[in-house]
């Protein structure tokens, strides 16, 4: 095999592999006995078709793709071979293990000299991984303190194998004060600093209450009793399936190639991971909509609007253009009222967690109260929603498409204006 190596300007190393015309034929014949073997070609059995019988009923192109997905398989931890793992690399490894929680296929690492308290499996993983190759494989033993956060772990003497697929350098620019300002968190190191560290600590925060209030649902649905249709299930294994497409797009990758990368089917990935998260998710959702019913939660129109405006700023930040939304003004309407009833949806899932939280810590207050503590001016001027009042969120929708509109014009200008600068 013929290969030129191109170093990329975000640092990654693009191949130009040229293949053998007799090697690339072996794989294009086996191709051919895989597509017979799985179809059905009439007078013959499965997988004994002649080569030209296969090309006749499937085409020169599936035998062809057929065959550069066996060969990438086959080859692809020689053609990096040369490539060695070092300090301040990223490695994608497979690692094996009789225990189940430590199991992980496609498991991206960055490695360094000295240990991180963040680490997966334990502290010091990435370290055990300097010196290895594309295609090696090592074998690592580790037993895990007493006091482990997982309950299934703690004191166990575990041993993992480790194989490397993929190793790209990393290229990190110096940190100064040129290299702040293109982060748009500060003109300075210090002011990025300040940034990352108030970053942090929300991230913690956010982590802490995700833990938190996942565990106070776990406790209540200890003792309820949740009745559903497993079409709902199903519906909601859909959603779990778009979000991981849209995350994976992001990434310009496809499920298809993310199934082949964690070296599963559709149908196992679904049934493995797909399924107990949309479980989780839906009967979350169930507890927290009944905590809505019953504590008569409502979204006032103050706390709509504040919603509503910094999603659409968010947007507006992250690059969203929403002047090239399709569908005219129609389009921006669905636009709104998607952003509306998710910012109600929002506002609905916080007040419920604050509820479950003051009766998790005994500072409960029943709604007739709460409903006594709002002033009287503060119920004049909010038009209160509750939760099965959706069509109002509708309705805020359509008195706010403007605000789209106006969002993207503003986004426009300001584009123009650092153009003419």
């Amino acid at each position: 095999m013929k290969i030129d190596k191109t170093i990329e300007e975000n640092h990654e190393a693009k191949l130009v592999v040229e293949v053998e015309p007799e090697k690339m034929d072996i794989y294009k014949r086996r191709a051919a006995r895989k597509i017979s073997a799985r179809g059905k070609i009439p007078g013959f059995r499965p997988g004994k078709a002649p080569y030209e019988m296969v090309v006749r009923n499937y085409g020169e192109q599936a035998i062809i793709e057929q065959a550069v997905d066996s060969l990438i398989d086959a080859e692809y931890s020689n053609i990096l071979k040369e490539a060695e793992v070092e300090p301040g690399d990223y490695v994608l490894v497979d690692v094996k293990s009789e225990t189940t929680e430590l199991n992980r296929t496609g498991y991206a690492a960055f490695i360094r000299k000295e240990e991180r308290n963040t680490e997966w499996p334990f502290n010091g993983f990435a370290k055990e991984l300097i010196g290895l190759k594309p295609g090696d494989t090592k074998t690592i033993k580790h037993t895990f303190p007493e006091d482990w956060d997982v309950e299934e772990l703690r004191g166990k003497e575990t041993e993992l194998e480790v194989t490397v697929k993929t190793v790209r350098a990393v290229t990190l620019p110096e940190l100064d004060d040129e290299f702040a300002k293109t982060t748009g968190a500060g003109e300075t190191v210090e002011a990025l600093r300040e940034a990352v560290k108030k970053d942090v600590e929300n991230r913690s925060k956010a982590d802490y209450d995700d833990k938190y209030f996942g565990d106070l649902i776990e406790k209540v649905k200890e003792g309820a009793t949740l009745k559903y249709h497993q079409h709902s299930l199903d519906h909601e294994g859909e959603h779990v399936l778009e979000d991981l497409t849209q995350r994976l797009a992001q990434q310009n990758m496809d499920l298809e190639t993310y199934f082949k990368l964690r070296n599963t089917t559709r149908e196992q990935f679904i049934e493995d991971e797909v399924n107990p998260v949309a479980k989780k998710r839906f009967e979350r959702s169930l507890i927290l909509d009944e905590i809505v019913r019953r504590e008569k939660i409502e979204v006032d129109n103050q706390a709509l609007d504040a919603e509503f405006n910094q999603t659409l700023s968010a947007l507006t930040m992250q690059g969203v253009d929403l002047s090239k939304v399709r569908g005219g003004r129609q389009g921006q309407q669905r636009v709104a009222q998607a952003v509306a009833m998710e910012s109600a949806n929002r506002i609905l899932t916080r007040r419920a967690l604050d509820v479950l939280k003051s009766i998790a810590i005994g500072e409960y207050v029943p709604p007739e109260e709460r409903q006594k503590e709002i002033p009287p001016e503060d119920e004049v001027e909010a038009e209160a929603i509750s939760a099965e009042e959706s069509t109002h969120s509708e309705g805020k929708a359509n008195e706010t498409e403007a605000s789209v509109g106006e969002a993207s014009n503003a986004a426009e200008t300001e584009s123009k204006s650092e153009q003419e600068m």
